[in-house]
């Protein structure tokens, strides 16, 4: 009798053990399973939605013309109505080569003149500015399957869009610290947004 209370307490707490550790792992981070997050000007913003319609999470698309584009995007408010979200990023990147067939890590640097491998676009209420990019990179670090996830990191330089100035010096924002894990979705958005 003594023998089977101590493997049925051993069992419980190996048991016990597994869904801790399980648990645990499931967001050590404190982050969302999907999300975009980064630092601007010294404070952090998690994205962690998509768009109704395509995924609620924050997501990713590839599209192939003339190469291959993924187009990555996320807001902190869900969005189901027709036109652009109060806020949101909308990362792009451009390759040639198709990014199933590609080994990772690969970075992707802003080139202000020609390719344009990189893109991001950043779109602030609270400011009441839209923003884009100045200078910057990202790298990809993983690029699942659909249904899977692209995880990567970034840093940029995005300017103030001031339509009414013309000829002044734009200002700047610094994008640090930025993070991705969005979850990569059917093939053929090239924009999130509805017509």
């Amino acid at each position: 009798m003594r023998k089977t209370y101590v493997y049925a307490s051993l069992l419980v707490a190996v048991v016990g053990f597994l869904f801790f550790f399980a648990g645990s792992c499931t967001k050590s981070n404190g982050l969302p399973p999907y999300y975009i997050k980064f630092t601007i000007d010294g404070n952090e913003v998690v994205f962690d939605l998509g768009m109704t319609g395509i995924e609620s999470d924050p997501f990713a698309s590839v599209t192939e013309v003339d190469g291959f584009n993924t187009m990555f995007f996320a807001t902190p408010l869900t969005t189901d109505v027709p036109g652009l979200p109060d806020n949101y990023i909308l990362i792009r990147i451009y390759d040639v080569e198709n990014p199933s067939q590609i080994v990772y890590p690969r970075t992707y640097t802003y080139i202000p003149i020609g390719g344009d491998p990189l893109y991001i676009e950043y779109e602030d209420s609270g400011s009441g500015y839209s923003y884009n990019l100045d200078s910057g990179s990202l790298t990809v670090t993983s690029f699942g399957e659909v249904g899977e996830a692209i995880s990567g990191t970034f840093s940029a330089t995005l300017f103030k869009l001031i339509p009414s100035v013309a000829k002044a010096p734009a200002p700047t924002i610094e994008v640090t610290d930025g993070e991705f894990k969005v979850k990569r979705v059917v093939d053929g958005y090239s924009s999130p947004f509805p017509d």
